[in-house]
């Protein structure tokens, strides 16, 4: 129930929740048959989840130029919706960029897309091409990085929003947006352009600015636009309104919320006799 006094409710945390069960969501025991472009974008024969079909299928129907707010429970399998998006992106020659808040996840998605793309997409010599962009990344994966974005061999750039910021990342998309090879800017724990933007890492506070120019300058050129992902376990109601106002150029925004109670610890005590 939605009372009209007090503070606003946070919306998000009532979408999908079944107040019979006890912080133990069926993650585990559910099988939702997955369809043709799941199955080919991560080799699973089955969804996670209810939640994980509804983002999944948003995102692959989402207008070009428009934006999908993606909230999903930890553990329900946000990776695998951006994977089947990018794959078709890729599939299109063009190639789309994923946000990590810390380089040791640039180190780990990057780990995962090569099993991915050789294993499940079929495409051989990915160990050869660089997918992630971070401090330690040589001047040489640098240089192969920026052609392949402008040539649309790049699969997926995976980085940081403070390469984001620099001019020679942000170059290398602003021209390949301007002929149409972006397809899609993911960024992955969208919380943080809110909890770390506002006064720690300026640079996520940008990024709804960034990729509502690499929109615009596809527009201006006549070009396929990108769209974007924007996914997180942890986004309140005041959160999503922010990153909505964050990515209004590249509207319309929508939402798929399924929140669920997680596993609670169970804390006994006893007199010690």
């Amino acid at each position: 129930e939605i009372r009209e006094e007090g503070p606003e409710p946070d919306l998000a945390s009532l979408v999908g929740l079944d107040e019979t069960r006890r912080a133990d969501f069926l993650l585990r025991s559910i099988k939702i048959p997955a369809d043709r472009a799941f199955f080919e974008g991560n080799g699973f024969s089955s969804y996670r989840s209810y939640g994980q079909l509804a983002a999944t299928r948003a995102a692959l129907c989402i207008e070009e130029g428009s934006t999908l707010i993606g909230v999903l429970p930890t553990g329900a399998g946000k990776t695998d919706v951006a994977i089947t998006v990018i794959k078709d992106a890729f599939e299109l020659g063009r190639t789309s960029v994923i946000v990590v808040p810390t380089t040791a996840l640039v180190f780990d998605m990057e780990r995962r897309f090569r099993k991915v793309i050789s294993e499940v997409w079929g495409y051989s010599g990915v160990e050869d091409i660089p997918l992630g962009w971070h401090a330690e990344t040589s001047e040489e994966d640098r240089q192969t990085i920026s052609s392949n974005i402008q040539m649309g061999q790049q699969p997926v750039l995976i980085t940081s929003p403070e390469a984001i910021a620099r001019a020679r990342v942000k170059d290398s998309l602003m021209n390949a947006a301007k002929s149409g090879l972006v397809g899609w800017f993911v960024v992955d724990e969208a919380h943080m352009i809110i909890e770390w933007g506002s006064d720690f890492r300026m640079e996520f506070s940008e990024l709804g600015l960034f990729a509502t120019q690499l929109v615009k300058e596809a527009k201006m050129a006549g070009v396929r636009q990108c769209r974007v992902l924007l996914l997180s376990a942890t986004l309140s109601t005041q959160q999503i309104h922010q990153l909505k106002r964050d990515f209004a150029g590249i509207s319309p925004v929508r939402l798929v919320a399924s929140n669920h109670f997680r596993r609670e610890p169970e804390i006994w005590i006893a007199p010690l006799s």
